[in-house]
C-alpha cells in the first residue's frame, strides 16, 4: 500500500441497506491482487460456510469475487481496463504475491461484514438520494474504483434509491477533511497523506521508511484502522465508508539533474504531498514543495 486513501461523509441520513461487499473493492483491483496458497478448509464446515462457498462460486472471474480458498476465482477482468494488468485483468500471478491480504484475519472480517448470505432486507421504497462525491482526480485508482464499482453496486443494492455521482473540483487535497466536516461536501475521497497536517495520526500506516515488507505495512495498516476511523469521527462528524487499498509503498524522483549519491539531493526543489515526506525530503537538503495531484 503507497497511501491509504479513504472516503468520508457526514454522518448519513439512515437508509436502510447495506453497502456492497468492501471486499469487492479488495479483490477486484489489480494493486490488491494476492496469490493462490494452500489454505485448509476447515474439517467442520458449518451451513454458513457452505452458503459462503456457494457465493463464491457465484461471484467468482470478476469485479466482486471474494477468497474462500481459491483465488483462482478471484481471476479475471478489472472492473475497468486501467484497474487491471496491460489486458485489463486481474492475473493469478499477481493475486500469489500478496496472498498474505486474503489469509488475513482482516479480510476474514470483512466477509463477516459483508453478510453476502443474508443481506439485510429492503424496507424502504421511491426515495430518490442523490450524493455527489468529490474525488481528486478522477484518473486516481481510489477514484475509478468508487465510480466504476462502488457507485454502480450503491445503485443496484438500493433498488436505484441511492444515487453516487463522482465530481472533480480541482481541490488542493489538504482542503478536502474541513469541507466535509463543514458540509460544504457531502462526500468525498480523501488522501491521508494530503491532510496529515491536521490529523498526523492518519500517517501511521504510510511513514515512509518504516516499513521493509509491504506485508509489514498493511499489518500495521489494518490494526490501526479502528483507531483511526474514530479519530476521523470525533474530529469531523464524519464516517468512513470504504478503505482503497493499494499495493506498495513506492515514491520515486524525477529530475533532469543526475541524482548519485544522498549529496545531490540538495537544494533540489522536489513535490511532495505529506508533512512526513516533506520532513523526509528537508532532510536530505532537499526543498519540498507542496503541489496539488493536479497540477503535477
Amino acid at each position: 500500500m503507497s497511501t491509504c486513501p479513504r472516503t468520508f461523509v457526514p454522518t448519513p441520513r439512515p437508509v436502510a441497506t447495506q453497502p456492497p461487499a468492501p471486499t469487492a473493492v479488495l479483490s477486484a483491483t489489480d494493486a490488491l491482487a494476492a496469490r493462490p496458497v494452500a489454505t485448509q478448509v476447515p474439517v467442520a464446515q458449518p451451513v454458513t460456510f457452505q452458503s459462503l462457498v456457494s457465493a463464491a462460486a457465484n461471484l467468482s472471474g470478476g469485479p466482486g469475487a471474494i477468497y474462500i480458498g481459491d483465488l483462482n476465482q478471484l481471476v479475471g477482468p478489472a472492473p475497468t481496463f486501467e484497474l487491471g494488468n496491460s489486458n485489463g485483468n486481474v492475473p493469478l500471478d499477481s493475486l500469489q504475491r500478496h496472498r498474505y491480504i486474503y489469509n488475513s484475519s482482516y479480510y476474514r472480517s470483512l466477509l463477516d461484514k459483508a453478510n453476502l448470505t443474508n443481506p439485510t432486507a429492503m424496507v424502504s421504497q421511491g426515495e430518490g438520494i442523490e450524493i455527489p462525491f468529490t474525488c481528486l482526480n478522477r484518473f486516481l485508482q481510489s477514484c475509478l474504483v468508487i465510480e466504476n464499482f462502488f457507485a454502480p453496486n450503491l445503485l443496484g443494492r438500493t433498488n436505484g434509491q441511492v444515487k453516487l455521482v463522482a465530481t472533480e473540483l480541482g481541490l488542493a487535497g489538504k482542503d478536502t477533511l474541513s469541507l466535509v466536516a463543514d458540509g460544504t461536501l457531502a462526500m468525498a475521497h480523501v488522501h491521508t497523506n494530503y491532510i496529515s497536517g491536521e490529523l498526523p495520526e492518519l500517517e501511521i500506516p504510510t511513514l515512509p521508511g518504516l516499513f521493509d515488507t509491504r506485508q509489514a505495512q498493511f499489518d500495521v495498516a489494518t490494526a490501526v484502522t479502528p483507531e483511526l476511523e474514530q479519530i476521523v469521527q470525533e474530529s469531523t462528524g464524519g464516517v468512513v465508508v470504504n478503505h482503497n487499498w493499494l499495493a506498495g509503498g513506492d515514491q520515486f524522483f524525477f529530475t533532469k539533474t543526475p541524482i548519485r549519491d544522498s549529496a545531490d539531493f540538495k537544494g533540489l526543489k522536489t513535490r511532495s504531498f505529506s508533512a512526513a515526506y516533506v520532513d523526509w525530503i528537508n532532510g536530505m537538503g532537499a526543498e519540498a514543495q507542496f503541489v496539488p495531484f493536479a497540477e503535477v
